[in-house]
């Protein structure tokens, strides 16, 4: 029983932070949509923007997209944070609005 806890446990931790991810992701991309030469200024989208990157580099993304994969988790769970490049492609329209708005100053 103490094993089958512990698995529901760590499940409910990944259904946790797959939520909270999706909430970062949406949080960023509604700022970039909505006023973008803003996003180097908002210290609040810069922190979701370091915990999504962390996320992704950290290895935590790595192991949500393959309990998906394994269809570890609710089939009702918003994840588009686990599509495969869906915070790869983020990063890099960050980057590049970063540079376009460095050539315009």
């Amino acid at each position: 029983m103490e094993k089958k806890q512990m698995q529901q446990e760590k499940q409910q931790d990944m259904i946790a932070r797959v939520r909270q991810m999706e909430q970062y992701l949406d949080e960023v991309l509604e700022a970039m949509h909505s006023c973008p030469e803003a996003i180097g200024e908002n210290i609040v989208i810069q922190g979701r923007i370091q915990e999504l990157m962390q996320y992704y580099d950290g290895g935590q993304w790595l192991q949500d997209y393959q309990a998906d994969e394994n269809r570890e988790l609710p089939t009702d769970l918003k994840r588009g944070v686990l599509a495969q490049d869906t915070l790869y492609n983020l990063f890099c329209e960050i980057k590049e609005q970063s540079m376009s708005q460095d050539d315009e100053e």
